[in-house]
């Protein structure tokens, strides 16, 4: 009887630790949009991009620059 009494409670405590792990996992995925890292990585994509431009800009268009 005690067998089957310690196979249960490690059923329990495995199914509480994957609960336990999805939890975490949802938790950061919901603090990320919070904490708005969507615009911010937005703005360095468009800050970025900007950047190439002009210096293709100017390695091509202006050469004497």
């Amino acid at each position: 009887m005690a067998q089957a009494f310690d196979a249960d409670a490690s059923r329990l405590r495995d199914e509480e630790s994957w609960r336990t792990i999805h939890a975490t996992i949802d938790d950061a995925r919901r603090s990320m949009y919070v904490a708005g890292s969507t615009a911010i990585l937005l703005l360095w994509a468009a800050i970025t991009g900007v950047g190439f431009m002009a210096q293709y800009s100017v390695d091509e268009l202006a050469t004497d620059f």
